[in-house]
């Protein structure tokens, strides 16, 4: 018995159910398979993306990054970004699984102009999107972020850093360092761009002892586990 193929939709069903009816399990088995197979594998893919998001958002969600820090300049090694990450977190987010900290490495060849400006271009992408919330620069790096607008005065977090911690705040007035910049029409503007972290207990604790390395914020940085990361080299 075959179905109508212009029979109403109601009609279809009833009939389908009436020719089920008449066969065999197997026969069940392979009718269902042979005009309905796409039908079930479209469903059967729908429900385990459904599944796989339901674990992947409520179930098992990935860590969150609270903080990412960008190291360009100066010398370190893997391993130190290993130590610097595990510091950070131990003192920021202690135990919380469900929370990272990411410490990166921008690798560039100041010898190849072409690249430069590759890293430059990137790194603008980035903090436009927001995937940087702090940098540690060294001096050269600085005084060319804060000449192509990539990163901000740092006496707008002077006073967050003050109320966080009044101890650290004046070991960070004595490691300010000023930048003389043109960002646009050759107007020379000076302004305090980044904190000396040379002689921090955590550089020390790194071996990164002597190298006059930069904390910078990102010009639209406004994540304040980024003042917290600050104090924290200085505690």
């Amino acid at each position: 018995m075959e179905t109508p193929v212009n029979a109403p939709f109601g009609e279809k069903i009833k009939l389908e159910f009436l020719k089920l009816r008449e066969m065999t399990f197997k026969k069940k088995c392979e009718y269902i398979w042979d005009y309905y197979k796409l039908f079930i594998i479209g469903v059967v893919i729908v429900l385990i993306l459904i599944g796989s998001t339901i674990y992947t958002r409520v179930i098992n969600p990935p860590p969150e990054t609270i903080l990412s820090i960008t190291f360009n300049g100066g010398l370190i090694t893997a391993e130190q970004l290993d130590d610097m990450t595990a510091a950070l977190e131990e003192k920021l987010i202690a135990e919380d699984e469900h929370k990272t900290i990411s410490v990166i490495q921008a690798l560039i060849d100041p010898s190849d102009p072409n690249v430069a400006v590759m890293n430059d271009t990137r790194t603008m992408a980035m903090v436009v999107a927001g995937h940087i919330d702090l940098f540690i620069l060294s001096r050269a790096v600085m005084e060319t972020y804060s000449n192509n607008g990539f990163i901000q005065p740092v006496d707008l977090w002077l006073e967050e850093i003050k109320t966080l911690n009044p101890i650290v705040y004046q070991d960070v007035l004595e490691n300010i360092v000023r930048v003389t910049y043109t960002i646009s029409d050759g107007v020379l503007t000076e302004d305090i761009m980044g904190i000396n972290v040379r002689y921090s207990p955590l550089f020390e604790k790194l071996g990164l002892f002597g190298q006059d390395l930069f904390f910078c914020f990102p010009v639209n940085s406004g994540n304040l586990y980024a003042v917290k990361a600050l104090i924290t080299f200085f505690e």
